[in-house]
Parts: structure tokens; sequence; C-alpha cells
């Protein structure tokens, strides 16, 4: 018996192919058709651990981000991390989503992006006081928006 490796033209092959075909053994020999159900149930068993794999390396990389960002000496504004606040000043809707972004929304519905999450910007006594949010999108006056 000759062993098929991944560089094999023959690898994941389906025995289909030869389903119905005159001379195909597929149809007559029953170990021939309970390996082709085998390969297909395998193939299918593959892509959905493929996938699962994808969503957990997905996962870890957000996990990733969110563990680079500084949540303070004590990790005390982590909570803030998922939340998001919104606040009417007349004619505007601004959300902030603290380490994330701020945007601001008239009351057409249009929504612009103010900035993402940049980083602290408080004295040196009070690290943790503002927080900037940079590279919002392009204001008409020129530059890109922003928000502290």
């Amino acid at each position: 018996m000759r062993q098929v490796t991944k560089s094999d033209p023959d690898f994941l092959c389906p025995i289909k192919d030869t389903h119905g075909a005159p001379g195909s053994l597929v149809g007559e020999d029953p170990h021939l058709e309970a390996a082709d159900r085998a390969a297909k149930w395998e193939a299918t068993n593959l892509k959905k651990v493929e996938e699962a794999y994808d969503t957990v390396n997905m996962e870890i990389s957000d996990l990733r981000k969110k563990l680079a960002i500084d949540y303070g000496t004590d990790w005390e504004f982590l909570f803030l991390n998922s939340q998001c606040y919104k606040l009417k000043v007349y004619e505007y809707t601004y959300t902030l989503c603290p380490f994330n972004q701020v945007t601001q929304k008239n009351t057409a519905g249009t929504e612009v992006s103010l900035g993402k999450w940049g980083m602290w910007a408080g004295t040196p006594k009070n690290q943790y006081s503002q927080m900037v949010y940079e590279n919002g999108e392009p204001c008409w006056q020129g530059g890109s928006r922003s928000a502290t």
C-alpha cells in the first residue's frame, strides 16, 4: 500500500469523483464506501477544527492588544474597557468608549470619528487624569480630529 502525504496530489482527493462511473469499485465495495464516508467526515471535522483554530488565534490576538494597554498602576481602569458613555450637547451626541474611540453624531445621524485611543496625557503627578484620542477623521479645515 502506497503512503499518501500532504504534497501528494491524492491527499484529501475525494473518492466520490468515481461514483456512478462505469467500472467504479466504490459502489460495489463496501470497504471503499466506508472509506469514502470516513474521508468526507474527517474532511468536515478538519474544516471545523481549522475554523476553531482561527477563532482562537483571533481571540488571543485581541487579548494581547488589550493586555498591552496601560490600565493604571493597579489596573484600576480596566473596568472601563468595553464600556461606552454618551453625552448629548445641543445637536450632537458624543460617544466615548474608553481605550477604543470617541465619536460625534449629529441629529441627522452622521457620525464622525474624533479619534482612536492614543495614550494617557496627565501630569507627572497625576498621569491617569487625561486620555488622548488621536487620528480621527480629517477636519474640513485640515488635520485629523483628536480629543482629550
